[in-house]
């Protein structure tokens, strides 16, 4: 099992980094099934950074945690971005993300909960917002 827990930049120049190091670290274990995964890591980094670019936060770090085993990958992203808007965050809590269409707003976080079995999304007491997601690497593991 690997955790990684780290604080970056939150600046456009930052998602690369970051994906190679969860990439590299999620293909360590899961060498066969860690592309979708790792997809869907990228889209909530991308919208992180997108957030606290667009709401002009004079505080522009993020703070990252992964835990990589054989049964699952738990990733969680807290940033001071403002959240999610509520016309999404209502959408997100259906099955249904046809509602959400293909408008750029959105649609990276229906994407993300095709590919992992759970996200979630919290806004914290010091007023930053986590995402966080689960995916398990083998049917067994949901049981």
């Amino acid at each position: 099992m690997y955790e990684l827990y780290f604080k970056c930049v939150a600046v456009p120049e930052s998602i690369s980094l970051i994906d190679n190091i969860i990439e590299l670290t999620i293909k360590k274990i899961h060498n066969y099934d860690y592309k979708k995964i790792c997809f869907a890591i990228h889209e909530l980094v991308i919208n992180s950074i997108d957030a606290m670019s667009k709401n002009n936060q004079s505080f522009k770090q993020i703070s990252i945690s992964l835990i990589c085993s054989k049964k699952h990958v738990l990733f969680s992203i807290n940033d001071f971005g403002g959240g999610l808007p509520s016309n999404i965050l209502n959408k997100l809590h259906t099955n249904n993300l046809d509602s959400l269409g293909l408008n750029e707003s959105g649609r990276g976080l229906a994407i993300i909960k095709m590919f992992v079995d759970n996200l979630t999304y919290n806004e914290e007491n010091d007023g930053s917002f986590t995402y966080k997601i689960v995916a398990y690497m083998d049917n067994e593991a949901k049981e």
